[in-house]
C-alpha cells in the first residue's frame, strides 16, 4: 500500500480504502499499545482512527465515516470504539487470509477468543429475527439494522437474561406506543439502541405511564 511505485498524491477509491483495511489487520494475535494501555489485537482485526485513515485516503473524516458505517451495515466489518481508538474486525478474515498448518497458526483458528466467537456466531441475521423485527418494530426513515440488534439481543438470551419472544413483547409496546402518539420516523429507536437496554422499559409497558412520560419528553424538547 506504502510502495513507492504507487502514487499517493491521489485520494483512495473504495476498492483500495477496502484492501487497505483488510491489509492492516493482524494475521495472528498480537499486542498493541493503545493511548499506554498494551491492549490484545485478535486476529483479523486492528487499531486506527477516522483521523488516521482520513490521511492514508486523502478523504474527509466524514467521507470515513461513511465508508466505515456502509461496511458495518453490509456485514463486511464489525466496530468497536471502548479502547478509546476503533477497533476494526474484518468479518470472515480467513477468506482473505488463509492459515493452515504450515504457517504455525492454526492454533488461532482452532481456539478463537471468546469476544470473537460471539461475532462470528453473530455473523448473519437468522429469519426468524428479521421477520420478527420486520412485523413487531415500528416503521424508520433508515432501514432496520436487524444484525446490530440481533447480537445485542443474542449475548442476552444466551445468558438466559431474556428470551427472543420477550424482545418482540417489547417491541410491539414500543410500536404502539410510537403509534398512538404519532412519533415521527426520524425520532424513532434504532433497533440496534433498542435492543441494548432501552426495550426493557417496554417488556411489561404500561401503555397510559409510557404515553405521560413520551408526551412529557416530547414537550421539554420541543421547549428546549
Amino acid at each position: 500500500m506504502f510502495h513507492p511505485l504507487f502514487s499517493r498524491d491521489k485520494a483512495f477509491d473504495t476498492r483500495s480504502a477496502w484492501a487497505f483495511l483488510i491489509e492492516s489487520a493482524c494475521f495472528k494475535m498480537a499486542r498493541y499499545n493503545c493511548l499506554g494501555s498494551v491492549v490484545s489485537v485478535e486476529r483479523g482485526s486492528f487499531f486506527t482512527t477516522r483521523k488516521e485513515l482520513s490521511r492514508i485516503f486523502n478523504w474527509s473524516e466524514r467521507s470515513v465515516r461513511t465508508f466505515l458505517t456502509r461496511l458495518e451495515k453490509e456485514e463486511m466489518i464489525e466496530l468497536k470504539t471502548d479502547q478509546g481508538k476503533t477497533q476494526i474486525f474484518i468479518m470472515n478474515y480467513d477468506t482473505y487470509q488463509f492459515t493452515g498448518p504450515e504457517s504455525g497458526q492454526a492454533e488461532t483458528r482452532e481456539r478463537p477468543t471468546k469476544e470473537r466467537s460471539k461475532i462470528n456466531k453473530g455473523n448473519k441475521t437468522p429469519d426468524f429475527f428479521k421477520q420478527g423485527l420486520s412485523t413487531d418494530y415500528p416503521m424508520r426513515n433508515t432501514r432496520l439494522d436487524f444484525l446490530g440488534a440481533y447480537r445485542k439481543i443474542m449475548t442476552k438470551v444466551e445468558k438466559g437474561d431474556i428470551t427472543y419472544e420477550d424482545f418482540f413483547r417489547a417491541c410491539r409496546n414500543y410500536k404502539k406506543e410510537c403509534e398512538r402518539l404519532n412519533t415521527d420516523r426520524k425520532f424513532i429507536k434504532c433497533p440496534k439502541t433498542f435492543a441494548n437496554g432501552s426495550f426493557e422499559t417496554y417488556l411489561d409497558a404500561d401503555d397510559e405511564r409510557q404515553a405521560t412520560s413520551e408526551l412529557k419528553s416530547l414537550q421539554e424538547w420541543t421547549a428546549f
